[in-house]
């Protein structure tokens, strides 16, 4: 904390996009991260310094090569005699998760909506063995078009089959 040194991996110099023998600083490091979360980060960074506060958060990045990421990066302070001497942490390149988890929340979203559009039928209908009406809750005998149409989002439109048609006319 002292120095402001970053010892970054391997795997961190490529999610950056940046050469291996690049030092990284502490400033110039935050400026990858998308403008809309640096302040969320530095404060994060400066509770860790001051307040030995450890922090977990998923944020946006921005490579060197302007590739657009999503990352999650863990601090833990190591706090000696009440002053935090080191930052340790971990950083990880969470796009493909964060991309499933955004198709995930828009198909949950969609099938919610499809959800709250559908009407189902269910339980026992009686229906009268020759005329074909359903007995409704209250006892009432209604045309199976009316109580289907009351109690679901189905439409009717008539026509006539051959068969009934050659026997009705000929």
């Amino acid at each position: 904390t002292e120095t402001l040194e970053l010892i970054w991996t391997e795997d961190t110099y490529n999610i950056h996009e940046v050469p291996l023998d690049q030092k990284p600083k502490l400033e110039k490091a935050i400026k990858f991260f998308h403008p809309d979360d640096h302040s969320k980060l530095e404060s994060a960074i400066q509770k860790a310094f001051n307040n030995g506060e450890p922090y977990d958060m998923k944020v946006r990045f921005i490579t060197a090569k302007g590739n657009h990421l999503w990352a999650h990066t863990i601090c833990n302070p190591i706090v000696v005699d009440g002053k935090t001497v080191k930052l340790t942490g971990t950083f990880q390149d969470i796009t493909a998760a964060k991309q499933l988890e955004n198709e995930r929340e828009q198909l949950i979203d969609e099938l919610k909506k499809t959800l709250a559009e559908v009407k189902v039928l269910t339980g026992l209908l009686p229906i009268c063995a020759k005329c074909k009406k359903i007995r409704d809750d209250k006892g009432y005998w209604n045309n199976l078009e009316s109580y289907i149409q009351n109690h679901s989002d189905v439409l009717f439109s008539h026509g006539m089959c051959t068969q009934c048609s050659d026997d009705l006319y000929g």
